[in-house]
Parts: structure tokens; C-alpha cells; sequence
């Protein structure tokens, strides 16, 4: 169950990069094509420890999967940060985070002929899911078709992304694919500059108002991306360790972000009130700890498998 532990940790990291996220996203770094063009574009920063840990180049077939897996992933990114940027995060986040175990589920059939689930496994499966759902939902603020088509394409992308990436693990060791996956990643936030004027002029117009704002903002970012390539890493670690069967756990789990995110706003929002200030009614307060609830329930005896 060693892979179960690692997608914990990642999803703890994950959850703080996600809340610097929110920030960064409602106000400072407002476009969707210029952070996913930074987020692929930093993931190349990975080529700088290949004297380290070394680098191999795969198969042909195995190559283009770590390209593609890499490609979508950054793809899936856009549409999620294109959902937030259009849309409250209760109308897109409760849809992905409930789709992309099912979309994960189904792919890893077809692409391993396994992906049935059952006995106390199912039950886990069933748990993790409503958790991420009631977490993340708002009674008020209602799933809208515009919204889900957001939400729906993320989830595509994200479950098919880690599938091929599963894929690419099995055939090789871990650090290789990683990397190779990092250059697809590259490719699609290379395309959005070529096909994005818009994205190149707000790449190179000169910033003349509030520099120090502009470096602070910069700053944010940059250090928010080292933590999030290094959830990044730990995500993809278990997905190299996680058996085939259980690839959709690996998804299911990211309901854990947002308890984790639920407890990083909660200390914001006491210590650094002027950032983030998040009131919860009574009934807000009750979803979110039956969410927690099934979420740690989930975890509990998916743990206790032994898978």
C-alpha cells in the first residue's frame, strides 16, 4: 500500500499549490493560456537533474504514449483553469472531481482488460467519490451545462492522461517516462504561444505599473510551481507503483486535496485574513465534515485491503 501513503502526501502538497492557485487565478495572474503556457513550460526544468538520475530514450511506441500522456495532462490543465476563470469553482470542481474516476476506470479497461472493481474495494471506490462531490459542491451554486462541458473535458484529459502514463510505467522505470512526459507537456504549452496572439502580447508587453507587485506575483508563482512539481512528482510515483487494477484509486483520491485545501483556507483565513477570509454556515460546515467523513472512510478501507 505504499502507493496509497505517496498519493496522500502528493495530494497534502497538491491541496496547499491549489489554494496559491485560487489566489493567483481571481486576481494577480488572471489569463489561462499564460499560466498553462508556464506551467508546461517549467516542467522542462526536469531536464536539469537528467545528470543525476540519468535519461534513456524509449521505444517508439512508448515514446509517443509518454508524449501524448504528458500533451493531455497540460491539455487538461488548460481546460480546468479555462472553467475557473469562466465559472465559480463549485461549478466545475464537484463534476471533474466526480467524472475523472469513472473516466479513469473505463480507460484503464481498455487499455490493461482490467478495471473491475469489487467487494470492499468498491465500497472505497463508491466513498472517495461522493466525498470529492460533497466537498466541493455548493446547494446554491448549481452545475451548469457550459460549466460541465469545463469540468466534463478536464476530466477526460486528466483520467486518459494517467491511464497512458500508467502504461508507459509498466513498460519502463520511473525517472525516463517522467521526463519525456514533461516535453509533451512542452509541446502543448509551445502550441498555445504559437496560436495565441493574444498570449504572446501578454508575454511581451512591458509591465510599467506596480513592479514590485509584478516580482511579488512572480515570485508567488514560482515557488507555488516547485511545490507543485513536486506533488506532480509524488502523484506519478503512485501511479508507477499503483497496481493496474487500481489506477482509478489514484483519481478517486483527489478528493483529499480538498480537505486538505479545507484546513490550508481555514488557517489563511485566521492568520492571514487579509488573503483569504472563508465563512461557513452551519450547513456548509456539516457538508464538508460528512464529505471528510467518507473521504477518511474511503481511505480507511481501501487501506485496510491491502491492495
Amino acid at each position: 500500500m505504499t502507493w496509497l501513503w505517496v498519493t496522500i502526501i502528493a495530494y497534502a502538497i497538491l491541496g496547499f499549490v491549489s489554494v496559491v492557485d485560487r489566489y493567483l487565478l481571481s486576481g494577480p495572474l488572471p489569463s489561462p493560456k499564460a499560466y498553462t503556457f508556464y506551467v508546461g513550460s517549467l516542467g522542462m526544468f526536469v531536464f536539469l537533474l537528467t545528470p543525476i538520475f540519468g535519461l534513456t530514450v524509449l521505444p517508439g511506441l512508448e515514446m509517443a504514449v509518454a508524449f501524448l500522456s504528458g500533451f493531455l495532462f497540460v491539455a487538461a490543465l488548460f481546460f480546468l483553469y479555462s472553467g475557473l476563470h469562466k465559472f465559480e469553482a463549485s461549478r466545475v470542481v464537484p463534476a471533474m472531481g466526480g467524472l475523472i474516476p469513472i473516466f479513469t476506470l473505463i480507460f484503464s479497461f481498455l487499455v490493461f482488460r482490467e478495471g473491475v472493481i469489487n467487494g470492499t474495494d468498491l465500497v472505497a471506490f463508491i466513498l472517495l467519490i461522493f466525498g470529492s462531490i460533497t466537498i466541493t459542491i455548493k446547494r446554491e451554486k448549481k452545475i451548469t451545462l457550459p460549466s460541465l462541458k469545463f469540468a466534463g473535458g478536464a476530466a477526460l484529459l486528466f483520467a486518459l492522461s494517467f491511464v497512458l502514463a500508467k502504461y508507459v510505467y509498466l513498460t519502463a522505470s520511473f525517472w525516463s517516462p517522467f521526463v519525456w512526459m514533461r516535453v509533451g507537456g512542452f509541446i502543448f504549452a509551445a502550441g498555445i504561444f504559437a496560436f495565441s496572439h493574444d498570449l504572446r502580447r501578454t508575454l511581451f508587453t512591458k509591465k510599467t505599473k506596480e513592479p514590485k507587485r509584478t516580482r511579488k506575483t512572480a515570485v508567488i508563482f514560482l515557488g507555488n510551481q516547485v511545490l507543485g512539481a513536486g506533488g506532480s512528482v509524488l502523484q506519478n510515483v503512485a501511479i508507477f507503483l499503483v497496481p493496474a487494477l487500481h489506477i482509478a484509486f489514484v483519481s478517486a483520491l483527489e478528493g483529499i486535496i480538498y480537505v486538505f485545501v479545507l484546513i490550508y483556507t481555514a488557517l489563511a483565513s485566521i492568520f492571514l485574513p487579509h488573503l483569504i477570509n472563508e465563512v461557513f454556515t452551519k450547513k456548509t460546515a456539516l457538508q464538508k465534515a460528512v464529505a471528510t467523513v467518507l473521504i477518511v472512510a474511503g481511505i480507511l478501507i481501501l487501506s485496510l485491503s491491502g491492495q
